[in-house]
């Protein structure tokens, strides 16, 4: 999608600004739209990594086993922003009458 927008000559700006009332045009474009949100993106997801390698490494220096239901425990606390930030998108996009979605 991205590579058809800049193939069509339209700046990012044009395409928000047509698609002002469209907001799941945008889902899964957001980072490339400003690059602040490139990078925070960036950084979140290199901290996830970061972390959980992090992690197994304690956990082979420490006993020379891998406890992988700790490493999804880290993973997990590390990516709540991931699950936060789906449950906003289906929100925005729930069109069924009444559904709203619960946290």
């Amino acid at each position: 999608m991205l590579m058809a927008i800049r193939a069509s000559g339209v700046t990012m700006a044009e395409f928000a600004q047509r698609n002002l009332s469209k907001t799941e045009v945008f889902m899964g474009l957001e980072a490339h739209l400003d690059e602040s949100i490139s990078n925070e993106m960036r950084m979140r997801r290199y901290q996830q990594s970061k972390s959980v390698l992090e992690e197994q490494s304690r956990q082979l220096r420490r006993s020379g086993v891998i406890n992988h239901a700790e490493l999804a425990r880290v993973s997990a606390r590390e990516s709540e922003w991931a699950r936060v930030r789906a449950r906003i998108i289906g929100q925005i996009h729930d069109d069924r009458p009444g559904g709203d979605v619960v946290c």
